[in-house]
């Protein structure tokens, strides 16, 4: 398994050996497939994150060293920026909105009129996002939210998302703050993650 924090701002090449920066890790939270990676290149004038399919990072043991990507440079430019409004629209209009601030993932700050009284799906339903099929999470903000069974864990948070590759998805989390140490929380015990409450809501054991 691989750490969903040390591949975020990793330095990775594409196939044609251009330097690209992982800038986060965009899952489904009730899949928890890895849908997207949000990338950005390292050297060069364009500097604009580009979402793109998870199944183009090749893991360590495929690659034959570090990860890296089966697309070339050009493939990743002709990804729209997230700042553009066709063909990642959805990263706009779909529930990726709930972690989006002055057009960054995972920032990790309320969008302008939020309530936290409401729950994620509610927000979702307001906006017309079908929720059935899961929400989007980014890893990044993700990471460093509290985790709780009970008002006791109040001192848990979140210190990384495990990730199983080829097909990518989130296995489990990393607790962090407990008496115990570091532990790991597999994401069948996850009951909901919130991102009014910046917390993940685990199943007594």
């Amino acid at each position: 398994m691989l750490s969903a924090a040390r591949l975020i701002d990793s330095e990775i090449q594409t196939r044609d050996h251009v330097p690209v920066r992982i800038c986060d890790v965009i899952f489904n939270d009730r899949t928890w497939d890895v849908v997207r990676l949000v990338v950005q290149f390292v050297d060069g004038p364009d500097r604009q994150e580009r979402p793109i399919p998870s199944e183009a990072l090749l893991p360590p043991e495929t690659a034959g060293g570090p990860p890296s990507l089966d697309v070339t440079a050009e493939g990743v430019l002709r990804t729209l920026s997230l700042g553009t409004t066709s063909a990642v629209s959805e990263m706009r209009t779909t529930p990726s909105e709930m972690f989006r601030w002055e057009g960054r993932l995972g920032v990790g700050v309320p969008a302008p009129g939020w309530s936290a009284k409401r729950s994620d799906e509610q927000w979702a339903a307001s906006k017309g996002i079908e929720t059935g099929h899961g929400l989007l999470r980014s890893s990044r903000e993700v990471i460093g939210y509290q985790m709780s069974v009970s008002q006791e864990d109040e001192g848990a948070c979140v210190s990384d998302l495990l990730l199983v590759p080829a097909p990518w998805r989130v296995a489990g989390f990393v607790i962090d703050g407990q008496p115990e140490g570091k532990t790991e929380v597999a994401v069948d015990r996850i009951c909901r993650i919130s991102w009014a409450d910046h917390s993940v809501l685990v199943e007594a054991s």
